[in-house]
């Protein structure tokens, strides 16, 4: 067997980032000293809590939620805010609980991000799928809604990505 080696030069290249770590890491004391100051803990013992398992619903709900008032006008308790790791955790929590009935459905753009028709099968949940076309996707949206329901079938959610949409990366 043949292995091949990255030269060096490749090796030390940094690939292009979208998140800047570095500045992230910078701000974790700013973090600790946040929630020190919410719960009455020494720094040491706050910073040393971060890593660890913590609530199973997080420890940044307050934070989000305050960011989305400044940000959306949009009052709400931290209780309200569910933190997923991803997309795909989100979706499964979704369809799980949306998706009950043997005809609940899901509506989704078609194509679609294969995330979310993953979901759909290990739940048994259907999907729904409508036009991408941008320039009609509301009529193809409601038409596909009213042939939906004349099969007895109950639209429980709709499944969209506005914004890069995966796979076609069309803006709405």
């Amino acid at each position: 067997m043949i292995i091949r080696r990255r030269s060096p030069s490749r090796l030390a290249a940094r690939p292009k980032t979208f998140f800047d770590l570095e500045r992230a890491v910078q701000r974790i004391p700013d973090f600790v000293r946040y929630v020190q100051g919410q719960h009455g803990t020494s720094f040491d013992a706050t910073y040393a809590a971060l890593g660890q398992y913590g609530r199973t619903n997080g420890i940044i709900n307050e934070l989000i939620s305050a960011q989305v008032l400044a940000d959306e006008g949009i009052s709400c308790s931290p209780q309200q805010i569910l933190v997923t790791v991803g997309c795909q955790e989100a979706m499964e929590l979704c369809v799980r609980n949306l998706c009950r009935a043997h005809d609940d459905i899901v509506l989704v753009r078609s194509p679609t991000y294969i995330g979310i028709t993953g979901v759909a099968d290990l739940s048994g949940t259907e999907l729904a799928a409508f036009s991408r076309d941008d320039d009609s996707i509301l009529q193809s949206f409601m038409e596909t809604v009213t042939s939906v329901e004349r099969l007895g079938k109950r639209p429980r959610a709709l499944y969209l990505i506005p914004d890069f949409d995966n796979p076609t990366g069309s803006v709405l």
